[in-house]
Formats: C-alpha cells, structure tokens, sequence
C-alpha cells in the first residue's frame, strides 16, 4: 500500500484552508469506507488524506417546516436510516439509507461520501435526485449551492472542484398528500451493489398526477431522472395501464452497461419491472394515508 499523509482538522476552515494548500493531490475522508478500499488496490492517486470526522460542526441534522431538512457532511448513513427528522419528514431517504452496505458500513460511512464517490449506483442517489436536494459547498472562496441533478457530471465525477468541500445537504419540504418508494434490485439479498436502483415520488390529487418524480441508479454513467417517463404520467388519470407505459418510457432514458454484475440487457428489463413497482408502491402507500 502507498505511503499516506493522513490530516484531521478540527475546524471546518482549517479543512479549506488543507484543501487549497494540497489541492490536486489530496483526498476527503470521512467514514472513509470507499477510498479506504481504493488504497487497499493502489488505485488512489492522492498522497494525502484530510479527514473531517471530527469537525463538530458538520454533524447535524435540522428539519424546519418552511426550508425542510439540512443534513450535515459529517452525517453516517445509520444516523440518517434512525433519524426521527428523517423517518418522520422524509422517510424515502431513510428507506435508500438503510440500503446502503452493511450496518458496519453504515455505521462509518456518510451521505455525502457516497454522493461524493458519485458511484453511478449510490443507493442515496436516486433518492436525493427525486427529493430534489441541494448540495451545499464551501470553500476558501465562498459557498455555492449545486441541485443535485447537476452535481454528478460523470462516473466517479462531480462539480465539485478541488477545493471544496460539502458542507450539507438541504432537501426542500416533500409535497403535502406525496408518498415515495426506492427499490433495490441486487444479486444478492443483503449487502450488494445495486444491479438496478429506483426511486418514485407522486403526489396525487382527485385521481390524478399531479406531480410524479423518477429516478434511476446504475443504469446510466450517472443516476438519471427519468424525465419523459415522468411526463406520460403527470396530469394523468392513475391508470395501472398508464404506469406499465411510463415504465416502459423509462428503459428509453438509460444506457447500461455489461458488467461483473449484469448485463445492460437485463439492466433494461429489470428498470420496466422497478419504475412499475415503486410507482405502484408509492400509490399504495397514498391510499394507506387516505
């Protein structure tokens, strides 16, 4: 294994200021379970790592009626799976959470590692993409926020430069009378990586669509919102019918790959049976609420 610098700044500015001073040769860490692998196969280019586990500042998580959930970078996926802010306000993120690996992983790793590690089949993705998150960063520079359609730019790449860092994640109020679903297709039952991910959310009014969300993981250099598959269903009579088309729609907006792990032809198949199933899932969660 390649000799590493290991820093752990105590302060959120400490951290920027050890981004621009080893910029482009340096790795954040935080959980560290997938660049801790990367080491293992010598497949990290960076010399350094700057771990910001122990900046207290970074490690919450608020809910506010009118601005919604603000989570933390430093948050594990286990605090957000038991988070009653999460579970009582957003239960869809909580769902993808529990997903993720194994409790142990879950226990170390963080949402905004695995949005970071920008692994086209992150269990939080399609989740975040749906929920229509904000990512905020932060840098000597200033603070921005990036939509999270917009942060994943490729596989393993995302806006972030190299000298930010996220600071949370901000998801909006979920639509009042919404419910939502995400569906993990695997190789195996228990801890895998996603073969096909989905996530739905639809609120519906008077029978109707009035609003509709599709995502999908693991088909696609990133996750995708299913866009066209979404507008066969917006303003739409709920129609058993209607959902097995968008599912269908939906195969039209990825382009999977041959992998250890699939086929892209089976990927495609699979995403007609998933879309339909979280759609249909969300639906009777709906009626469940009536």
């Amino acid at each position: 294994m390649q000799t590493i610098c290991y820093l752990k700044p105590k302060t959120l500015n400490e951290a920027k200021a050890l981004l621009v001073q080893h910029k482009g040769h340096c790795n954040l860490v935080s959980g560290g379970t997938d660049v801790l692998i990367r080491l293992k196969k010598n497949e990290c280019a960076a010399d350094t790592l700057i771990s910001i586990a122990d900046i207290a500042e970074l490690s919450y998580i608020t809910y506010d009626a009118a601005s919604g959930l603000s989570i933390g970078a430093d948050t594990t996926i286990a605090e957000l799976a038991a988070s009653a802010e999460i579970c009582n306000n957003c239960s869809l993120l909580a769902e993808a959470a529990g997903t993720v690996g194994t409790p142990s992983i879950r226990r170390k790793a963080t949402l905004a590692g695995n949005i970071c590690n920008a692994a086209p089949s992150a269990d939080t993705a399609p989740a975040l993409l749906v929920l229509e998150a904000l990512i905020g960063l932060e840098s000597m520079d200033g603070a921005r926020i990036v939509p999270v359609g917009d942060f994943f730019t490729g596989p393993g790449e995302t806006a972030k430069s190299d000298i930010e860092l996220v600071r949370e994640i901000r998801i909006p109020p979920v639509p009042a009378g919404s419910a939502a679903a995400y569906i993990k297709y695997g190789r195996i039952r228990g801890a895998d990586l996603a073969m096909v991910g989905v996530a739905a959310l639809a609120v519906v009014e008077k029978g109707t669509f009035k609003d509709i969300r599709i995502a999908l993981g693991a088909v696609a250099p990133t996750p995708v919102r299913a866009y066209a598959a979404e507008k066969v269903l917006r303003g739409k009579k709920v129609d058993p019918d209607l959902i097995a088309e968008a599912a269908r729609v939906a195969v039209s907006e990825c382009s999977p790959i041959d992998d250890v792990r699939s086929t892209s032809d089976y990927r495609r198949k699979m995403v007609v049976v998933l879309v339909e199933q979280a759609i249909t899932q969300a639906m009777n969660r709906i009626k469940a609420e009536e």
